[in-house]
């Protein structure tokens, strides 16, 4: 008769081996975009444009006078050659009208254009930006809003340079002013921020463009105009910075540009209820989005919760097994050490505090969340629609 040790053997050590398989599939999947951020940060400057073309920078501005007062001399003041700036207002309400028309009085490379308040059923940041491109009178656009402020006087060269003659799309970045952020749950937003925009970023980088951020991001006028600006998506709201960038960029024609001193910073004043509100508007539009980068991220977490459940069923089955308890231990802070690491790698890069222990819980904490979000935005989805007018 065999004993039921003998059986019980092959079955752990099976788990054991799936949960090693399982785990070298993580840190290979991570790893990968860990690698395209940081050869993008390495390659800055290499492979740029002979010259620096003329340039336009389109700033959306909505309600932003005290955002325009502080931070258009940082767009005013560029070391680059030949540029202007064309600040569009939103039909704000406030000073921003007077705060523009204050500067314009000192700086001869500014100029606004407006949007009308009984503007109804249309994209209001669309129209805007749309507006802004015609009325540039240069090729390259850059596009950024009025509560982003460039970390120094290189942003706009270090954006154009990445123009040569094949390249049509140029992804930056963004980040948000983290140091403001002071109410509960602000460790997940910065590790969901980081991991969010790792995706899309490595993503862009290894040759599958599909999303970039309305913040920081520059494209050729005759490409917005040859792709029909935004035609097929005036219906939403929202979708300038991911849909336009599915539509227009390719592996061949886009670049990104993470150089420290193009990284632009957002300054919110609730981040937190901004962080919300960003990922109900990107899960809407990533359903119309190029899917690999979506499915993959899904069959990681897959990964991750049945790496954890086998090596918990390994445990539950030879509980007084120190060998299997030990191997179980070893596999799994192995990998949790190996996310906090290439996690602070990217946060360093990108800009954003360092996190250490909260990550591995984070880590199977985020699939969760996001799903919640999905829901939540299935029932509000009819909101992302211009004949919803937003508040």
């Amino acid at each position: 008769m065999i004993s039921f040790s003998i059986i019980l053997s092959p079955l752990v050590y099976g788990l054991l081996a799936f949960s090693l398989l399982l785990t070298v599939v993580i840190v290979v999947w991570h790893v990968r975009r860990y690698s395209a951020v940081r050869r993008c940060v390495a390659a800055s400057g290499s492979d740029v444009a002979e010259s620096l073309a003329p340039a336009t920078v389109v700033v959306y501005a909505h309600n932003d006078g005290a955002c325009l007062k502080r931070f258009l001399p940082y767009l005013l003041n560029q070391n680059y050659p030949n540029y202007e700036v064309i600040v569009v207002n939103d039909s704000s309400v406030d000073n921003s009208a007077e705060v523009i028309s204050e500067m314009i009085a000192n700086y001869d490379k500014l100029r606004q254009t407006f949007i009308p308040e009984g503007s109804r059923n249309v994209s209001r940041r669309k129209l805007a930006i749309m507006l802004g491109i015609k009325a540039a009178r240069n090729e390259l656009i850059v596009v950024t809003n009025a509560n982003c402020c460039p970390p120094g006087p290189d942003w706009l060269m270090l954006m154009c340079r990445n123009f040569t003659p094949d390249t049509d799309v140029v992804i930056g970045y963004s980040r948000p002013r983290y140091k403001k952020d002071h109410k509960f749950g602000r460790n997940y937003r910065v590790y969901d921020n980081v991991t969010d925009s790792v995706q899309y970023l490595s993503s862009d980088i290894n040759g599958y463009p599909f999303r970039g951020t309305n913040d920081n991001l520059a494209y050729r006028r005759s490409s917005f105009f040859a792709n029909n600006g935004f035609h097929r998506s005036l219906m939403l709201h929202f979708g300038d910075d991911d849909l336009f960038v599915s539509e227009i960029a390719r592996a061949d024609n886009t670049r990104v540009e993470l150089c420290p001193d193009s990284i632009v910073t957002a300054f919110h004043d609730n981040y937190s209820a901004v962080h919300g509100e960003l990922k109900l508007r990107h899960d809407f539009t990533a359903k119309r989005l190029r899917r690999w980068p979506f499915i993959s991220s899904s069959l990681i977490s897959l990964c991750q919760y049945a790496n954890v459940a086998a090596l918990a069923a390994a445990m539950a089955l030879a509980w007084c097994n120190v060998w299997v308890a030990c191997a179980a231990a070893v596999l799994l802070i192995s990998l949790w050490v190996t996310l906090i690491c290439l996690f602070r790698g990217n946060a360093r890069r990108l800009k954003a505090p360092k996190l250490h222990v909260g990550v591995p819980f984070y880590v199977y904490l985020r699939p969760i969340v996001n799903a919640l979000y999905a829901i939540r935005g299935y029932r509000m989805r009819e909101s992302n629609y211009t004949w919803q007018r937003l508040k």
